[in-house]
């Protein structure tokens, strides 16, 4: 096994051995044709037998689930689908039987945190009238995606926070966003840091670049 499997939150990062391993067997329950499919490496006596009444969307069934060795598409660390994930896969979220699993589970996870936080964004972006709320939501958002890799510029969240009317009421809030976004700024090279009106504990805010953002 390779030194740097991802380690999983449940199921750790080495194989389950179970003692199980039908790969060949005369009675039909062979799962080659899933895992040559999917282009892993099946590891030996691992495997556990499914439920095939509670498969769903292939003509095929998987009869025998087993622990597999795979390369992550976005971070290309090597990780383990387990057989154990398999069958809650294939047997309670319903995936289909050729649902193919290609990232680790930490970048599964910040996919999720990404399309999540995107979807947060453009429901603010669809209300026609916004509140100072939905402005410091929406440089919050904006900010988080471009900590994800989504946005590549600053412009966009600095148009938000700039719509944002100072205000005794908010202004706690205003300074935190602010602070964080120059912690974001410090290690972003070499596009500038925002220009801010004060550093003062008025939580002044920065000025845009120009009157839209662009990313």
């Amino acid at each position: 096994m390779p030194d740097n499997l991802v380690d999983h939150p449940r199921y750790g990062r080495r194989p389950r051995i179970t003692g199980c391993d039908l790969r060949g067997d005369n009675l039909g329950l062979d799962p080659s044709w899933k895992y040559t499919i999917d282009d892993v490496t099946i590891i030996p006596d691992t495997g556990i037998r499914a439920d095939v009444s509670k498969q769903h969307g292939s003509a095929i069934p998987i009869y025998v689930y087993y622990d597999v060795l795979k390369t992550c598409v976005d971070c290309r660390r090597p990780f383990i689908f387990f057989a154990e994930e398999q069958r809650y896969w294939f047997e309670t979220l319903g995936f289909a039987n050729d649902a193919n699993c290609i990232r680790c589970v930490e970048c599964r996870k910040k996919q999720q945190t990404d399309d999540r936080v995107n979807s947060e964004y453009q429901q603010l972006l669809k209300k026609e009238e916004k509140s100072w709320e939905d402005f410091h939501d929406l440089a919050n958002a904006a900010l988080d995606l471009h900590v994800l890799g989504r946005f590549k510029r600053m412009d966009r969240i600095r148009h938000y926070f700039n719509q944002i009317p100072d205000s005794e009421h908010h202004r706690l809030r205003i300074k935190q966003l602010k602070e964080r976004i120059k912690k974001v700024e410090q290690v972003i090279a070499p596009q500038p840091a925002a220009r801010f009106e004060s550093d003062s504990e008025d939580g002044g805010k920065p000025q845009p670049e120009s009157k839209t953002g662009s990313l």
